[in-house]
């Protein structure tokens, strides 16, 4: 995927600068999505994302603004902890989850999830951590938008190459 971020003009000025004063993204300009159209955004990505109000997060559904139409993203994992051996996704406390996210402290977060499996009968290894949003892109809008190599070899979109 290849993106141009833009930025509010009053938040990279000198003065905005020295004031320390945080860029603030407002749309993304999409060059192409890739080869494929699974994406995986970090999850501090996204945190900035919604902040700053260039992405929405409904449900399943994530929307990028862009300067045409939004991208839409079918989230198939969210940032938490997983159980290996089904998929389900193991219910953390918001306390555990943010000690682990931001402080990288799992003192709350294993347990919570330890007990989970140990409820289900399930071995108590039997978890892994997701740190990012798992996604895939609309088909139609990566059908159009999909890295392919240009003449020169480089990946441009395939739209920019239709006739």
């Amino acid at each position: 995927m290849k993106l141009t971020r833009h930025h509010d003009p009053a938040t990279i000025t000198p003065e905005a600068r020295q004031a320390g004063v945080q860029p603030r993204i407002t749309h993304v300009t999409v060059h192409h999505t890739g080869l494929s159209a699974e994406q995986n955004f970090d999850d501090g990505l996204i945190d900035q994302a919604l902040v700053q109000g260039w992405a929405t997060l409904e449900g399943d559904r994530l929307l990028l603004k862009t300067d045409g139409e939004p991208l839409r993203y079918t989230v198939n994992r969210m940032p938490g902890y997983f159980c290996k051996s089904t998929g389900e996704p193991i219910p953390i406390s918001a306390k555990a989850w943010a000690r682990f996210r931001f402080g990288g402290d799992s003192a709350l977060s294993q347990p919570e999830a330890k007990a989970w499996l140990a409820a289900r009968g399930l071995a108590p290894n039997d978890y892994d951590i997701a740190v990012a949003y798992h996604c895939v892109l609309d088909a139609d809008q990566h059908e159009r938008l999909r890295a392919v190599p240009d003449a020169k070899g480089s990946l441009v979109a395939a739209h920019t190459l239709e006739v």
